[in-house]
This record gives structure tokens, C-alpha cells and sequence, in this order.
């Protein structure tokens, strides 16, 4: 067990006529107790859901607004982000629908994961909907280079605070989230860093880490999940997931043995 403990971070909004996926953070919780091995604290910075008994609870809670008038989604996590760098020296930014499946170390999740360059098509990212697209325009304008690389793979990511705050300096970032200019603050941090992140970490192709699942269309994967003969060591979920496949709780509830529940195909 590695002694440097992990702080992993969630910044949270509790979501808005959303039943379906407002128990992505109980099931990425219930995962870092089960299968994270190294030292860990949890922090959640913004808002909790009413399953949390905070004053019961090991985790850290500090209350941030993230429905800031006239602000976005992207912009209110780079604030909150920004305030967490103000606390810890390095940390882990993970999000509720990031779940563990198996064993994981913290060597697991400081590589460099990838998935190449994000595709355009006309002036557009493909792929993407459109207030995403905004965010990613104004990232890849700000980071002022020709091509942008997928290192956002929905892992959780290690973020030295320090680095953060000089690169928002240098860029002024501040400035542009006063404005409310959608950032996407992963992106922006391990693109402008890269040449440092690839001195530091290894790299990795990221699905030989994580699967991520939408409308639960590869059945094979589906199969391979239920019966854990797989090495994927994180589950994605999306809102895609649980509307169009309820089976996806049952797997989670069954993954985490929830009393009353078995998952069927």
C-alpha cells in the first residue's frame, strides 16, 4: 500500500429531474471503499444528495455554489476546482459516474491515458453536443494550437495544484471564468502540460482501463461484465445507460450487493 494518501475530489450537483441517474455518486463511492487499496480521503465539494448523512459520514463536505446565475457547467466545476487547489497540494478529480469494477492502485490512475486527437468536421468536433462543443472550442482557442488530444477519458485524474494555479495565471483564466466562458478544466490542464505529463507518467491507450457504456449495445461486453470475466478496472456510465437500460442499476446493485436485487439479461 502506497503511504501518500489519494484525496479524491467530486465536484457535485445533485441533478435535476434526473431519478434515473442520481445514484451514479452512491455506486462510485460504495466503489473507491471496495477497491481502492492504496490511502484515500473523499471530498465533496458543492452539493450533497440527500442519501449522505454528512455529520455521520468520513467524508469531507464543502459547500459551493454551482447553479452561479448566468453560469455554466463547465465554468462552475473550474471554480470549485480552483478552490480545491487552495487545499490540497495534489489531488484526484473524479467523477460520480466513475465507478471502479476491480482492484486499483494509485499507479493505476497516474498514467496518461488517451484516446488521440478529438476529430473536427467542418469546424466542429464530432460527435459532441453542442454545449460540450462550445466548451471544447473555447479550450482548444485558449490552449492556441491546431490540434487538441482526448486526454480527458473520464478516469479520474491526478491534478498538482500548483501547476493548476500557474496555468491559470499564465492564461488568465480567471478572467475568462468571471466572464463565464465554458473551460473544460481537464482538457485544459494535461493539453497545456503535456510535454511535463509525458516526462512524468507513463501513457496508456484508455479503454484497456475503463469501458463505458451508453445504450448497452455490445451485449458481448454486457456478458463479459456480468460474468467478470473481463480486466477492465472502471466502469463510465451516462444518462443514455440508465434510460434506455434500467439493467444497468441492476448490475451496479448487484455488483455491490444490494440486498434484493440480481441482475438478469
Amino acid at each position: 500500500m502506497n503511504d501518500e494518501i489519494t484525496h479524491f475530489v467530486y465536484c457535485y450537483k445533485n441533478p435535476e429531474g434526473k431519478e434515473f441517474n442520481r445514484y451514479d455518486l452512491m455506486f462510485s463511492l460504495m466503489s473507491i471503499r471496495r477497491y481502492y487499496k492504496d490511502s484515500y480521503d473523499i471530498t465533496i465539494i458543492g452539493e450533497l444528495p440527500d442519501y449522505i448523512d454528512i455529520e455521520s459520514s468520513d467524508i469531507n463536505f464543502i459547500p459551493f455554489n454551482m447553479r452561479r446565475e448566468n453560469g455554466n457547467t463547465q465554468s462552475n466545476i473550474f471554480r470549485s476546482i480552483l478552490e480545491i487547489c487552495k487545499i490540497y497540494e495534489r489531488f484526484v478529480s473524479i467523477d460520480d459516474d466513475m465507478i471502479f469494477l476491480k482492484n486499483a492502485y494509485k499507479k493505476d490512475i497516474e498514467k496518461l491515458y488517451h484516446e488521440g486527437e478529438y476529430k473536427e468536421e467542418n469546424g466542429k468536433f464530432i460527435d459532441f453536443g453542442d454545449s460540450y462543443q462550445d466548451a471544447l472550442s473555447c479550450t482548444k482557442k485558449l490552449l492556441n494550437v491546431e490540434k487538441m488530444y482526448i486526454l480527458d477519458t473520464h478516469i479520474p485524474i491526478f491534478i498538482n495544484s500548483q501547476t493548476m494555479l500557474d496555468m491559470v495565471k499564465n492564461l488568465n483564466v480567471e478572467k475568462l471564468l468571471e466572464e463565464d466562458t465554458p473551460l473544460i478544466f481537464r482538457e485544459l490542464y494535461r493539453n497545456y502540460n503535456i510535454k511535463l505529463l509525458l516526462k512524468m507518467f507513463p501513457t496508456e491507450i484508455s479503454t484497456n482501463f475503463k469501458i463505458s457504456f451508453g445504450r448497452w449495445e455490445d451485449k458481448d461486453n454486457l456478458e463479459k461484465l456480468l460474468s467478470e470475466n473481463y480486466e477492465w478496472k472502471m466502469l463510465n456510465t451516462s444518462e443514455e445507460a440508465y434510460f434506455y437500460k434500467p439493467i444497468l442499476m441492476d448490475f451496479l446493485r448487484w455488483k455491490f450487493n444490494i440486498q434484493g436485487f440480481k441482475c438478469t439479461l
